[in-house]
């Protein structure tokens, strides 16, 4: 079925990233990202998932050159870096889809550069529970929720999808 390939960029240097701190306990980066690892959770085990966080590791460009869907997620303070990978991939010829804080606030901020648009939260916009689901650019986009996704109770996040061994904290439940 589909081979999806999902992404979450990596954070600029903060105070709040702890990143001086997290080599002292062995660590890349503090906390995981939550959606990731429940939208793998969401999509039935036909289809193929691989998440990609780029606080613990490279983004393989040439892997996401390969996936039928590549999703991003990204807040604010991610944006530009957001923008950067959209750019990498658009140039390659991925499928793009993104959602998360930032595209739910300003849809039209990548413009071209991207596919597919989630709004909302992902549980439901993944699954198609929501009132405002998807908005496709282009004529004949592919859909981006491979069919046979249902979360009438959402089921506990993939976490052993995440690297553990890079985090300071588990991901949240």
């Amino acid at each position: 079925m589909a081979d999806i390939v999902l992404i979450s960029p990596r954070f600029e240097m903060s105070y709040w990233g702890l990143e001086h701190a997290l080599p002292l306990m062995g660590r890349r980066a503090n906390m995981p990202p939550a959606a990731l690892p429940l939208l793998a959770a969401l999509t039935p085990s036909s289809h193929g998932v691989t998440i990609m966080d780029e606080n613990v590791g490279p983004i393989d460009f040439d892997r996401c050159a390969r996936a039928d869907i590549v999703g991003l997620t990204g807040m604010i303070v991610q944006r530009h870096r957001l923008r950067e990978i959209l750019e990498e991939l658009k140039w390659r010829g991925v499928f793009v889809a993104v959602g998360g804080p930032w595209i739910s606030v300003r849809e039209d901020y990548f413009g071209d550069l991207i596919d597919t648009v989630f709004i909302g939260e992902a549980e439901a916009v993944w699954t198609g529970r929501s009132s405002r689901t998807v908005r496709s650019a282009g004529q004949g986009a592919r859909p981006p929720s491979p069919p046979g996704i249902s979360a009438r109770f959402p089921p506990l996040p993939r976490r052993r999808r995440c690297r553990r061994d890079c985090r300071n904290s588990p991901p949240a439940r």
